[in-house]
């Protein structure tokens, strides 16, 4: 699915028309005739005045309007956002590392690119050195290690596709992080930070969260998030990259890994340090993004754009 959360963009093609932008090959292209804000653009005087821009919405857009009873629909879930407000889901927070420092005012981090090629594109991205879930939400994940709160990063969670049957339902972790994204890039989110943290500890462990008098669960708090993340977004991605992969700013593409892991692009793998094996003029072994540049034997450099 589109944005890798099972929520398609409007403003993209189809998974039929190759609108996502999955791309296996490292640098590979995307579809850049869509309109949308550039990273290029995100500091601009005109970005941030829309991203301050209040909320008139007939339906109050925000973790307290639409828990309220008098806008939920006849299911009982919550009723559309409608009206003006910022909404990026998760797959666009994924999908662009750089929009982070600008949206955010440097509150939170993704990570930092780790290779380049001979005109300056990032090539590979790391997750070293980026937000915590510990960090921005104060608690330990469920299913997270309590003597390593570094990790998970938000942006490692973000690069977790949601599989059928798994024991931690990563959409709703990802909805989390963009909500919170959300939050502090744009007032006209709808709920503060502060909300968000707040009502993410009072249900993450299997709890629930009082708001207008009712409490809601981990499942009624991912419907309402759904809602609030899946408005208009200042910053379209304009394609959506494969689990692991994010794109630089030059719209491509690249392999993103975890502090203590490296891309090879022999297998298109995160390969942890512990496990890696260099290659050499007569041996097989990993490849790593400088290898497959600099055209050594070992490497597939197929995968690597000219």
């Amino acid at each position: 699915m589109c944005g890798g959360w099972g929520v398609p963009e409007d403003d993209e093609l189809s998974p039929d028309e190759g609108g996502c932008g999955k791309k296996k090959a490292i640098g590979a292209g995307i579809d850049k005739s869509k309109r949308g804000f550039t990273t290029a653009a995100m500091a601009s005087p005109v970005l941030m005045s829309l991203l301050s821009k209040p909320a008139w919405s007939a339906t109050a857009c925000s973790i307290s309007g639409l828990t309220s009873g008098n806008v939920s629909s006849p299911d009982g879930a919550p009723g559309p956002c409608s009206g003006d407000g910022m909404g990026c889901t998760p797959g666009i927070w994924k999908s662009q590392p750089n929009a982070w420092a600008l949206a955010t005012g440097f509150a939170y981090s993704p990570g930092k690119c780790v290779s380049w090629d001979h005109k300056g594109s990032c090539k590979e991205w790391s997750t070293e050195g980026a937000t915590s879930f510990f960090d921005a939400f104060d608690f330990v994940i469920p299913g997270g290690d309590e003597d390593n709160t570094g990790t998970p990063t938000m942006m490692d969670l973000l690069m977790l596709a949601d599989k059928p049957g798994a024991p931690i339902n990563h959409a709703w972790q990802a909805h989390w992080i963009a909500a919170l994204l959300n939050a502090t890039a744009s007032p006209s989110y709808g709920s503060s930070p502060e909300d968000i943290i707040a009502a993410v500890r009072g249900v993450a462990g299997g709890g629930t969260w009082e708001i207008n008098g009712q409490f809601i669960d981990a499942a009624q708090l991912h419907d309402v998030l759904e809602k609030m993340n899946e408005r208009d977004c200042l910053f379209n991605a304009n394609g959506f990259c494969d689990e692991h992969f994010l794109k630089n700013v030059d719209g491509d593409c690249i392999p993103s890994c975890r502090g203590n892991q490296k891309f090879d692009v022999n297998t298109a793998a995160c390969v942890d340090d512990n496990d890696w094996k260099s290659g050499s003029a007569d041996t097989a072994g990993h490849c790593s993004i400088e290898d497959a540049l600099n055209g050594e034997p070992w490497c597939d450099t197929s995968l690597i754009n000219p």
